[in-house]
């Protein structure tokens, strides 16, 4: 017995000092717009626009609860500096605690997909709601052009625009630590989420709405 239990400190002892962070979506840096261009969220937005639409599925609520789809846009800015403050709380912590902490790095103020839509036609672009047939039928013509073609098969038989509310405990706590810890994250709002679709236009991946 002596011998498992020094097993498991020793197990244990690994885990001392140590963070473990699980962000979100991570979406563009607030002040430049830059942001990850593999990201799924990325992906399907810019495909859409190239579509110049999206499943009018997307606005219905869902769920039991009847809560509208969101698109969790968690800022990089915000992610970054969560990372540096809560990996660095006082070690008092990790001397109380034989498991690492984990954070739950999530905005606490998704976007709401009507919101979305709003702010990419406001930007200039045409983007209609389609219905489920509409959607399967210019989901079947894309071509490799699309980003959306890796993804062609699931859009035609499956669903993969995972766009419900969802909220946990352990994110509620994540937001508690760092409001305590003055750790705020931004609000996406229609001039952020412009700035984000200017650097995707930069880099081509969606049309330059101007020309």
């Amino acid at each position: 017995d002596n011998d498992n239990d020094n097993d498991k400190d020793k197990n244990r002892s690994v885990f001392y000092g140590c963070s473990i962070f699980r962000p979100s979506t991570i979406s563009a840096n607030t002040k430049t717009g830059c942001g990850n261009i593999r990201c799924f969220t990325t992906i399907m937005i810019c495909g859409m626009i190239k579509l110049k639409g999206f499943p009018a599925s997307m606005l219905e609520k869902r769920g039991d609860k009847l809560k509208e789809g969101v698109l969790w846009f968690t800022p990089i800015d915000f992610v970054s500096e969560s990372i540096v403050k809560l990996g660095f709380l006082n070690e008092s912590f990790y001397q109380k605690n034989l498991y690492p902490e984990i954070y739950h790095l999530v905005t606490p103020t998704p976007l709401f997909w009507k919101d979305v839509v709003s702010f990419i036609r406001n930007f200039g672009y045409e983007f209609n709601a389609y219905s489920v047939a509409e959607w399967k039928e210019k989901i079947f013509e894309i071509d490799s052009q699309n980003p959306l073609f890796m993804f062609r098969e699931q859009l035609l038989f499956g669903e993969v625009l995972d766009v419900v509310r969802k909220e946990s405990p352990q994110i509620l706590k994540t937001q508690k630590i760092c409001k305590e810890n003055e750790i705020e994250c931004p609000i996406i709002t229609q001039s952020i989420f412009h700035l984000f679709l200017s650097f995707l236009v930069s880099l081509s991946m969606i049309p330059d709405h101007k020309k």
